[in-house]
């Protein structure tokens, strides 16, 4: 799928997602593991960066066992910087919408591509990545 193609299907994902899940949540941090995960990715300078990146999951508070999740950490990290550590589940939420819309476009772009190696005609091709974009988006 050409780079201008990618592209737009991208946007176009991106609109689906937040239409589908901006809302979800209704404003509040779900699950057992969020306070915890937030605390341990908190961050108040470059040195704990390494902390972060390093250190046991959730802190050494997850019950099931020691486990090291790096870019869990890096992601909780981020997403309270862009909420200046005020806990607003917005940014969370804007994130998630953002990995679905990069995942969908990757679906819809394998699906386009495999469709486009089975025929000669672009037009099947593109109509199988946004189909495939947007199972992947619609399926929750």
């Amino acid at each position: 799928m050409p780079n201008v193609r990618a592209l737009g299907l991208f946007f176009l994902c991106l609109l689906v997602a937040a239409l589908l899940y901006s809302g979800a949540g209704d404003g509040a941090l779900l699950g057992f593991d969020g306070y915890p995960l937030i605390a341990a990715s908190r961050v108040s300078g470059p040195g704990d960066l390494a902390g972060v990146l390093g250190g046991e999951l959730m802190g050494g508070r997850y019950p099931d066992g020691a486990f090291y999740r790096p870019l869990v950490h890096l992601s909780f990290t981020v997403n309270d910087w862009l909420g200046s550590g005020s806990l607003d589940p917005a940014p969370f939420r804007w994130t998630d919408v953002l990995i679905a819309a990069i995942a969908a476009t990757m679906v819809g772009s394998i699906a386009a591509r495999l469709t486009a190696r089975m025929s000669d005609q672009k037009a099947p091709a593109v109509v199988a990545g946004v189909l495939a974009a947007l199972v992947f988006l619609i399926h929750r």
